[in-house]
């Protein structure tokens, strides 16, 4: 993946937002988090502004992982950044913490997502269209 950006850096292509947030959910697929996160600091440095996009990929991919206190530090450091998270954030977060066992983390979640108006959406992204 890295070659990616050095063959942009030789077209004078300079790598944006989407550029970042694609190759982050690369790793996130890949399940190399450490990669994702890497990338996510290079980002930072180079003053490219993540957005939800690039969180929820790395939200998910901890989630994924099982990782969800981690998955959870990253939705607050988004809050931090006022980037609010979307109901895919908040449906990937309640299954992951469902399936650890956590129910109660989970019921928390959605009730949270009441509270930033994710919640009509995240109806349809947990109950399906009915």
């Amino acid at each position: 993946m890295e070659a990616m950006f050095c063959s942009l850096a030789k077209l004078n292509c300079i790598p944006n937002n989407i550029t970042y947030t694609t190759m982050i959910d690369g790793y996130c697929k890949l399940g190399d988090m450490d990669g994702a996160e890497s990338l996510l600091r290079e980002m930072e440095r180079k003053q490219v502004v993540p957005n939800v996009i690039t969180y929820s990929s790395i939200i998910n991919g901890y989630t994924k992982k099982g990782m969800l206190d981690v998955a959870v530090r990253i939705m607050k450091k988004m809050l931090d950044q006022n980037i609010m998270p979307n109901a895919y954030i908040y449906a990937t977060l309640i299954d992951g913490h469902f399936k650890a066992g956590k129910q109660d983390a989970a019921v928390d979640l959605y009730f949270k997502a009441f509270q930033t108006g994710a919640s009509i959406a995240l109806k349809f992204a947990v109950f399906g269209f009915t």
